[in-house]
């Protein structure tokens, strides 16, 4: 916030002479003659904005005043990938608090609520995991048949639940299963065969 006077004015309380410029987030009082002016001066936020759901990391620019994310101090420009309930706090003059809540989910890549698989599935996910209350990594593969629930837990109370079922492979897909095999067994033989019958015909030659 910029201004220009003529004279001097109290900002604050404190004696200013023919201009004031603030870019310090904060509640202001101004008084110039016989006037009073409150204002607020907020901070400019890019990369998140209040309510925002992803599944992305982010990365918080502010454009002054002391930080906070979850309490813990944050640096502008940080990377923040950790699943869950965000509160971003900018604090300034005069008890001046400006909040951005977001959320990170757990970004769960290969299955999916409610949905049945005959295959296994390989599982990525943000967080901490847990495969039917067992702790898991990302990238596990579940290949075994049952019934699962995979628990993905972030910060500040933050929960995704998915529950999914692997089944017998269906006969067709065994089938194709079988076919494949039998395909890439034949290939093999014919080139084994193959290999073979060169290396018999430059014997002969030499």
């Amino acid at each position: 916030m910029n201004a220009e006077f003529v004279g001097a004015g109290l900002l604050g309380g404190v004696s200013v002479v023919n201009q004031i410029s603030i870019d310090y987030p904060g509640h202001y009082v101004f008084e110039y003659e016989d006037y009073t002016y409150r204002f607020t001066v907020h901070p400019t936020v890019s990369g998140v904005s209040d309510g925002m759901k992803t599944a992305d990391p982010v990365r918080i620019e502010y454009s002054d005043g002391l930080a906070f994310l979850n309490h813990d101090l944050y640096v502008s420009g940080t990377r923040i990938d950790t699943p869950g309930y965000h509160t971003l706090s900018i604090e300034g003059d005069n008890n001046y608090v400006h909040q951005v809540r977001f959320t990170i989910t757990g970004n769960i890549e290969g299955v999916y609520d409610g949905r049945s698989y005959d295959e296994a599935r390989t599982i990525t996910f943000q967080g901490n995991g847990y495969l039917n209350n067992r702790f898991v990594e990302s990238g596990i593969s579940v290949e075994e048949v049952g019934h699962y629930t995979l628990r993905i837990e972030g910060v500040n109370g933050y929960t995704e639940v998915i529950h999914f079922e692997i089944l017998e492979p269906s006969i067709e897909n065994t089938h194709n299963q079988a076919l494949l095999a039998v395909e890439i067994g034949v290939l093999a033989t014919a080139l084994v065969s193959g290999a073979t019958l060169y290396l018999r015909h430059r014997k002969r030659k030499t």
